[in-house]
């Protein structure tokens, strides 16, 4: 487990949490509900079509002049948040896709029962305050709706300090990006640092470089035509769309903490999350999966390696590298007749407590 330090004091957290509760992180829960199959993507798609196709209309109108570089493009970027989300905050967008994706195509798990159950307020302010939100599919893969705040609005950043501000690079959003997990959107709130967020981040970094590809796109696997054609065209202040966006294109394998694993603020947090896994899970199929709880299958990751290429290990857990580095147990250790099945009711068990099962 890497070692990261809480920066501000609790006090202050939860004055800044309750302040500002909406701008803060929101986590959800991947280990839960595994075997669920809805897809949302062609939803997620025809809302997000839906609306760039209106911010095209509204650049029209406006006669908004064609930019030449990222740095010229403000007056672009202003519309297409507005109609992307207002306001544009990464948990208003997380929680509006929460609220209406269609039944069937979305997850929810109680906080209750959740992995996250025993993390008191103590250890993650946020996490208690706004409980999690849903799971849903993305070309076959398990990604939190808190992902797709992340890719939006927390992406806009990365695109901001990787192309826009003055001697900006990729490797400076990444940094910011780990400064927000490692305070105020992860670890100093949720209690949870989430390698997949920044995977989200980075590919929403993506995205909005797409929307005139003035930089090349920071993926290593964009040789194709999707990637290489950009989203917006401007020809004397005369706008159109080159493309449809589809979130599939831009998601991973990466972007399920259940596979891209977590960090936490103490081991108390993470012996309780791999616990709480590990009972659902079973003798059987932890026996099956050689004790390893995260991540939730065997991977070497050689997609995610090749795509972000020398970003990968600041996107990806170092399980990635080392599979050393996986949360396991022990199956052979625990004795599960006297532990209560973790969907027995509504209590939250001291998981925590049994740290030395762990190896």
């Amino acid at each position: 487990m890497q070692n990261f330090k809480r920066l501000p004091s609790f006090i202050f957290l939860l004055a800044m949490s309750l302040a500002s509760l909406s701008t803060l992180s929101a986590e959800i829960d991947s280990y839960r509900n595994a075997r669920f199959s809805g897809e949302g993507s062609s939803y997620i798609d025809s809302v997000i079509n839906e609306r760039m196709k209106s911010a095209v209309l509204e650049l029209n109108e406006l006669e908004v002049a064609c930019p030449v570089n990222a740095r010229e493009g403000d007056d672009v970027y202003d519309v297409m948040k507005s109609h992307i989300s207002s306001p544009f905050i990464g948990h208003a967008i997380a929680v509006e896709f929460d609220e209406t994706l269609p039944e069937g195509r979305i997850v929810r798990t109680n906080f209750d029962y959740s992995v996250y159950s025993t993390i008191n307020w103590l250890e993650g302010v946020s996490l208690n305050l706004k409980g999690l939100l849903g799971v849903t599919k993305i070309g076959g893969r398990r990604v939190g709706v808190d992902k797709l705040g992340h890719f939006f609005v927390e992406g806009f950043g990365f695109f901001r300090r990787a192309y826009i501000k003055k001697e900006g690079s990729v490797a400076n959003a990444i940094r910011w990006g780990k400064f927000t997990e490692n305070s105020y959107f992860g670890l100093t709130t949720t209690g949870v640092y989430s390698n997949a967020d920044l995977v989200a981040n980075f590919n929403g970094m993506r995205f909005w470089n797409m929307l005139f590809l003035f930089e090349k796109d920071a993926a290593f696997n964009s040789k194709n035509r999707y990637s290489e054609t950009p989203f917006l065209s401007c020809d004397n202040a005369k706008w159109k769309l080159n493309k449809k966006f589809s979130i599939r294109y831009f998601v991973d394998d990466s972007w399920d903490e259940s596979l891209n694993c977590n960090y936490y603020d103490s081991e108390k947090i993470q012996d309780a999350v791999v616990n709480a896994q590990a009972i659902q899970m079973g003798y059987s199929e932890l026996s099956k999966n050689d004790g390893m709880v995260c991540p939730r299958v065997k991977r070497d990751c050689s997609y995610e390696k090749y795509k972000y290429g020398k970003f990968a290990r600041d996107l990806l857990h170092e399980s990635c590298f080392d599979e050393k580095k996986a949360y396991r147990v022990n199956p052979e250790l625990y004795n599960y007749a006297n532990f209560p099945h973790f969907y027995s009711g509504g209590s939250a068990y001291d998981w925590s407590s049994m740290s030395n099962f762990l190896d």
